[in-house]
């Protein structure tokens, strides 16, 4: 009787074993991507003056130029107002009201932040025809260029 017991315990580690292999090579050999597509505007823009003809991205790097103008002081804000809620994080004994007051002005930094660089990126559409908007479109849903390279390397090992 315990060696139907040892063989039945050995059966169903081996089913689990080679389930969970043929689960990963099935998820190594897929090329779908799982997760939720993030969209950035700015590496779609970024694409598209790269792909635009040159005196046409001449003429919009001004306002690529001002945009990021706009948003260098918001980052150091931001960046100021996270080291402020770091402080406050780590300060002993924690004081949970400066904690609060921190959370606060990190949430403004960032809301102001994300305002601004809304304004700045519409400015910067406006400035596309409708050609180029289709474009931006198109380079939206492209995946990040890290993505892009992890996938390039993937199928240089197996042609």
């Amino acid at each position: 009787m315990t060696t139907n017991r040892y063989l039945v315990a050995g059966l169903i580690i081996s089913l689990a074993i080679n389930l969970a292999l043929v689960g990963f090579l099935a998820g190594r050999a897929s090329t779908m991507e799982f997760g939720i597509q993030r969209v950035d505007p700015m590496m779609g823009m970024r694409r598209l003056l790269r792909d635009l003809p040159q005196e046409r991205r001449e003429a919009l790097m001004p306002l690529f130029r001002d945009y990021f103008s706009v948003l260098r002081p918001r980052f150091r804000g931001v960046r100021g107002a996270q080291t402020a809620l770091r402080d406050a994080i780590l300060s002993d004994p924690l004081d949970t009201e400066a904690l609060r007051q921190a959370l606060g002005d990190f949430n403004a930094q960032l809301f102001e932040s994300q305002a601004n660089g809304h304004e700045a990126l519409v400015s910067l559409i406006t400035a596309l025809n409708t050609q180029e908007r289709q474009q931006l479109i198109v380079h939206l849903h492209k995946p990040p260029l890290h993505h892009d390279r992890r996938r390039q390397s993937r199928r240089k090992e197996n042609p």
